[in-house]
């Protein structure tokens, strides 16, 4: 089960990470969304460092 929900973090990350990536190859980026994506990302970070240990 645990690695089961690791698993799913990890592709939330990935396409949180490839929404990111297309937001800033727009032409006018979106600096609110932008951040509110990274700050989504770094807590997903944070939360599979707590439960990959």
């Amino acid at each position: 089960m645990k690695e089961a929900l690791i698993s799913i973090m990890r592709q939330e990350q990935e396409a949180l990470e490839a929404r990111i990536a297309e937001e800033r190859r727009r032409e006018a980026p979106d600096d609110m969304r932008l951040d509110a994506m990274r700050e989504e990302a770094t807590d997903l970070q944070r939360q599979l460092e707590r439960y990959e240990d």
